[in-house]
């Protein structure tokens, strides 16, 4: 993070290359860890699947489900994204965003009106996703794969 606290990583990789990238951001008082069976789901289909605890969050450093402001999350995930990214050079990227993740990734997108310099491409389709669309692993695949493609 910006200010030197260590989240905590979850990665799961498919058996050879991936096809594409998915960065699941978990919502509030939960962790990354929460998305296995979607992530198995995911690399069975050639998804690398990528998930950080957030600050407070998990297994990652910081005082308890506490922010001084929302920001502070905003920029651990973009610089998350950013990070898996590296790792994971020209695959196409999609971010899922769960419950307060969901608010994440679209606040991402509405506050930072620099949002397509900042990550380097344009968003190319958006879509939200309810807590009964969790429930069905096939049907969750299917917004991850919508709802942040770079």
């Amino acid at each position: 993070t910006a200010d030197g606290l260590a989240l905590h990583e979850h990665v799961w990789l498919p058996e050879g290359e991936p096809r594409a990238v998915v960065v699941i951001v978990h919502g509030f008082v939960e962790h990354g860890g929460r998305f296995a069976e979607l992530a198995r789901e995911l690399n069975r289909q050639g998804y690398a699947v990528y998930a950080a605890d957030h600050r407070g969050h998990g297994c990652s450093e910081g005082e308890r489900v506490f922010v001084r402001s929302f920001d502070q999350y905003l920029d651990d995930v973009e610089r998350y994204v950013d990070r898996v990214r590296a790792l994971q050079p020209g695959k196409p990227l999609f971010v899922y965003g769960f419950s307060m993740g969901g608010g994440l990734a679209v606040g991402s997108l509405v506050f930072d009106m620099a949002y397509q310099y900042r990550w380097g491409h344009h968003v190319r389709k958006v879509r939200l996703g309810t807590e009964e669309a969790y429930q069905d692993v096939e049907q969750h695949t299917v917004y991850a794969s919508l709802i942040y493609h770079f």
